[in-house]
This record gives structure tokens, C-alpha cells and sequence, in this order.
């Protein structure tokens, strides 16, 4: 199974989020209370990641694992827990990027803002 790319600059976590997800069933009999119980026996996790500042070399690497591998799972390191999780991207394209206003450190080139990219736990 594929690693998310450790090639990757850091998750910019003012970007980031990690949200709890365990589904229910419901069914509301024509007679009594509503019945409901788990869907799934564990508890997933969706995320959102995103960078206020992406080389153009990285974005072309982001834009070639989504090509490579959406609709494909992967390995994701948390980058608050170090938890690894198995996910897939949760959407049908990337979000826009967008022209950074920061100026990479190194060089002082031009990069990219892109953010709400989500990732489902499997």
C-alpha cells in the first residue's frame, strides 16, 4: 500500500482537522420510539489537510498522487498523533489552489495556498 508522499512539506495544521465519524442505523416504526444501533463497530476518522504555502514542485507531486491514487487507499500519518491510518481522498477533485502571498524561505520564489483537501479513514 502507498505512503502519502514524505516528499510532502508539513501539513500547515491551521489548515488541518481530524473529525470522529461512527455511522447509525435509524428506523422509525409506524408504532414506538425510534430504533437505532451502530452501522460500523469501529470508529473512522475524516480529515482535512491543506498548506498556506506549496512549491509549484510540490503541488505537482500532490496533483500526481491524487492522479495516481484517488479512488485507491493509502497510508496517512497524523500530524498531531503520528497515528497511521488507512484513507482514501474523499472527493472527486482537489480544491482550487490558489497564488500563495508567502515567498518560499529558500529561494523566495512564488508558491501556492491550497486547502480543504479531505481524506477518508477505511
Amino acid at each position: 500500500m502507498a505512503d502519502w508522499p514524505a516528499s510532502l512539506p508539513s501539513i500547515s495544521l491551521g489548515l488541518y482537522s481530524k473529525a470522529p465519524i461512527k455511522l447509525q442505523m435509524k428506523s422509525t416504526p409506524e408504532d414506538g420510539p425510534v430504533i437505532s444501533r451502530a452501522r460500523q463497530t469501529k470508529m473512522t476518522f475524516d480529515f482535512e489537510v491543506g498548506w498556506v504555502f506549496i512549491s509549484e514542485t510540490d503541488i505537482q507531486t500532490l496533483y500526481t498522487f491524487f492522479d495516481d491514487y484517488a479512488g485507491d487507499t493509502f497510508n496517512f500519518t497524523c500530524p498531531r498523533s503520528s497515528t497511521v491510518h488507512v484513507v482514501g481522498f474523499d472527493q472527486d477533485a482537489l480544491p482550487k489552489a490558489k497564488p500563495s502571498k508567502a515567498l518560499d524561505p529558500i529561494d523566495g520564489s512564488l508558491g501556492w495556498k491550497i486547502s480543504g483537501i479531505k481524506l477518508k479513514e477505511h
